[in-house]
C-alpha cells in the first residue's frame, strides 16, 4: 500500500510539472512583450511544389525544329484523317520537336528529337514490343502492337536523332509504314 501512495503522489508531482510548464509556454497575447512572427502565407509566397512545363508552342514546323536543334521537322498539317491541333517543342541538350493530330476517335503524337533512346514518353503496356523494317527501306524500328495488329507506338533512330510515333486508340499495322515513310521523308 505504501507503494502505492508513493506512485500515486510521484505520478500528481510529474503531472503537475507538465501542467505547469505547457501553461507557461501558451502565454496569452495580452501578457507576451515580444511580437510573434506573421504565420499567414500567401499562396504567391509560397515555394511551388509544380514543375514547370518544358514545352513551348510553335508557330511552324520550322519554329519547332530550331527550338528543338533539330535541322528539319516534317510534320503535315493532315495525317489522313487526322487533323494537326498543336506544335510544340522542348529546348535543351534532350531538345524534342512534338506534333499532336487528331480525328474523331484517335489522337497521334509525333517526335523528332535527340537521343539514342525511346523518346516516345509513351509508358503503356498495351501489347508487345516487335522489331519491323520502315516501308521496305531497311531502317528498323520497334513497335508496340496488340494481339489484333493495332500499333500505339513506334520509335526509332539514326546518328543521333530519335523519331518516335504514339496512338491513343492504335492505329492498323498495316498503315503505320506508309504514314511513317510519308512523315519521315524515309
Amino acid at each position: 500500500m505504501k507503494r502505492f501512495f508513493i506512485t500515486a503522489i510521484l505520478l500528481a508531482g510529474v503531472c503537475l510539472v507538465f501542467a505547469v510548464g505547457c501553461s507557461r509556454s501558451q502565454a496569452s497575447p495580452s501578457t507576451s512583450t515580444a511580437e510573434s512572427p506573421k504565420a499567414s502565407a500567401t499562396p504567391s509566397t509560397l515555394p511551388s511544389t509544380q514543375l514547370s512545363n518544358p514545352w513551348s508552342d510553335m508557330a511552324s514546323t520550322e519554329d519547332a525544329a530550331k527550338t528543338a536543334g533539330l535541322d528539319h521537322f516534317n510534320a503535315p498539317e493532315n495525317i489522313g484523317d487526322y487533323k494537326r491541333t498543336a506544335l510544340r517543342a522542348m529546348s535543351g541538350d534532350g531538345g524534342v520537336a512534338e506534333a499532336i493530330y487528331q480525328n474523331d476517335t484517335d489522337t497521334l503524337t509525333l517526335r523528332k528529337g535527340h537521343g539514342s533512346k525511346d523518346i516516345s514518353g509513351d509508358f503503356r503496356n498495351l501489347g508487345i514490343m516487335k522489331p519491323f523494317d520502315i516501308a521496305g527501306t531497311g531502317q528498323e524500328a520497334s513497335m508496340m502492337i496488340d494481339d489484333n495488329h493495332m500499333v500505339y507506338m513506334a520509335y526509332w533512330g539514326d546518328g543521333g536523332i530519335m523519331y518516335a510515333i504514339t496512338s491513343d486508340k492504335g492505329i492498323p499495322e498495316a498503315d503505320l509504314s506508309p504514314i511513317l515513310k510519308m512523315i519521315y521523308d524515309i
